[in-house]
């Protein structure tokens, strides 16, 4: 089976592998996908071992009850994921590498084929995102190393359920679940921050749906999600708030020396409050968001959180609050090929307004 698993993940990774000059990390990503698919069993198989931990069944279980939600209530692609089990070693699975100039926000990023431009870079190992932090900040970039408990492989191959995702609590499972299944539905190429908002979007918004359904709306774990979602709220309120202020710095006609001086005062009044607020998060562990700041931090904490304003928000509003709705919107705005916020703002503006009352 692992050689088998070998062969399909060399051959999904061939166009990358001839096409990119970096064939040495392309070959690591492909060896290490191999690996997972090789060493995944049927979570049947653990359902029945004895020696598996209750908590490990359970999850397995609750993710079974939030695919055939989100297949049928949300109307998202499965394409048997979830179907193995595969046990990570340590507390992450893959580790995020973003970078950005410490005069801009304009995000560094990577190409490669079927998922064009990128703005992180994905590791299997922590040591190779550490060398290519280095590196990255030997060329003068500020960066960002972030750790994953899961990713998805947009449909290529059959993801399995991560030991790392079941250690969390089960709120957190379900909205990760919903989170990778979007992006198995719909993907716009070369769109990293759309694509993650999306997601993030559509999993809070399923996750509330589904908690309702399976646990009822006093439930504690109902509660928890609430609490989950203010938390996300304050913390990506901190983070536009902080790149508007970055944003209108960098813009300004400046020596680069001057905005890279004049934003290290920015940062250390932001950390300040980061450390303040922080205290007030009541789901969200509050030393994951207290680290030193910079561009590339910046960037990647406002791509992986939910969206409070903007256009994708004004459309699922426009839509009634209908999740399904907005993700059939998303399907029909991937095969329009037309860029995703300029296909908001028409349809935003053609949309009829509805007569009131």
């Amino acid at each position: 089976m692992f050689a088998r698993s070998l062969i399909l993940s060399l051959l999904l990774f061939f166009p990358l592998l001839t096409s990119c000059a970096n064939t040495l990390y392309i070959g690591k990503l492909a060896w290490g996908e191999a690996k997972i698919v090789g060493g995944s069993v049927p979570y049947e198989e653990i359902l029945g071992d004895e020696e598996v931990k209750q908590q490990i069944k359970e999850g397995i279980r609750l993710v079974q009850e939030v695919k055939e939600f989100s297949q049928q209530k949300l109307g998202l692609y499965l394409d048997d994921c979830y179907e193995t089990f595969y046990r990570v070693k340590g507390d992450a699975l893959i580790y995020l590498v973003s970078a950005c100039p410490k005069d801009s926000l304009e995000p560094h990023t990577w190409r490669f084929p079927i998922v064009g431009e990128v703005e992180y870079k994905g590791f299997f190992n922590r040591a190779d995102a550490v060398k290519e932090i280095k590196k990255l900040e030997k060329r003068g970039f500020d960066t960002c190393l972030q750790q994953a408990i899961a990713f998805s492989t947009l449909g290529w191959l059959h993801d399995p359920i991560y030991s790392t995702v079941l250690d969390s609590h089960p709120v957190i499972v379900i909205n990760i679940i919903i989170h990778e299944l979007v992006h198995n539905t719909v993907f716009f190429k070369g769109e990293t921050e759309f694509n993650e908002q999306i997601a993030s979007l559509i999993a809070e918004k399923g996750s509330l749906m589904f908690i309702e359904e399976r646990f009822g709306l006093s439930s504690p774990s109902y509660q928890f999600a609430l609490d989950l979602v203010g938390d996300e709220g304050l913390i990506a309120g901190f983070f536009q708030e902080l790149y508007d202020v970055l944003k209108g710095l960098y813009t300004q006609d400046l020596p680069p020396e001057e905005k890279v001086r004049m934003r290290e005062e920015i940062f250390a009044h932001g950390q300040r409050r980061l450390a303040e607020f922080s205290k007030q998060l009541k789901a969200r562990d509050p030393s994951d968001h207290i680290g030193r700041l910079n561009n590339a931090v910046v960037l990647a904490s406002r791509r992986c959180l939910s969206p409070s304003q903007g256009l994708l928000q004004q459309a699922y509003e426009a839509l009634g609050g209908d999740v399904r709705g907005l993700i059939e919107l998303l399907l029909t705005m991937r095969k329009s090929k037309e860029p995703p916020y300029r296909f908001l703002e028409r349809w935003l503006q053609e949309r009829p307004t509805p007569l009131s009352g």
